[in-house]
């Protein structure tokens, strides 16, 4: 008798191939888990945001007059004490900056600096992931 000892040529093609076949199956799944990960840490940047925003407002009645970047924010919450740390955009992971495209977010205060919007978009910089009103006169949030 002959003792077999490993696989043949043709059962290890085999293994290697079905193998091949559920990578493949299970791949696009994983990227799409990815994408909603970096979304929603792009909501919660918006919302730290948010938060320093109205501390902002306690201490000088008021919201930042104008439109701001997420770089500009970081820049004016910073040197205010409102934030402790800069927010990197999770889609680069560098502090955000005013080139910034996937991930951003834009604040745009009232005429009155008694409100603003905030809003925080996805990977492709159009789409909204996220708005946020807020202020004296209204404050609401809207989620895609």
């Amino acid at each position: 008798m002959k003792n077999k000892h490993g696989f043949s040529l043709l059962e290890l093609i085999l293994s290697i191939g079905i193998m091949g076949l559920l990578i493949a199956a299970l791949l696009p799944q994983f990227s799409g888990i990815r994408d909603k990960a970096l979304d929603t840490s792009v909501k919660a940047a918006a919302l730290t945001i948010q938060t320093a925003l109205e501390s902002y407002s306690m201490e000088y009645s008021a919201y930042p007059d104008g439109t701001l970047s997420a770089a500009e924010l970081n820049e004016l919450l910073l040197a205010e004490g409102f934030l402790n740390n800069p927010l990197k955009n999770p889609y680069t992971q560098q502090t955000y900056s005013a080139s910034d495209h996937a991930g951003a977010i834009n604040y745009q205060g009232t005429d009155d600096s008694a409100g603003y919007t905030l809003t925080a978009y996805k990977r492709d910089g159009s789409t909204v992931l996220l708005q946020v009103n807020g202020g004296v006169s209204h404050s609401s949030v809207f989620q895609s």
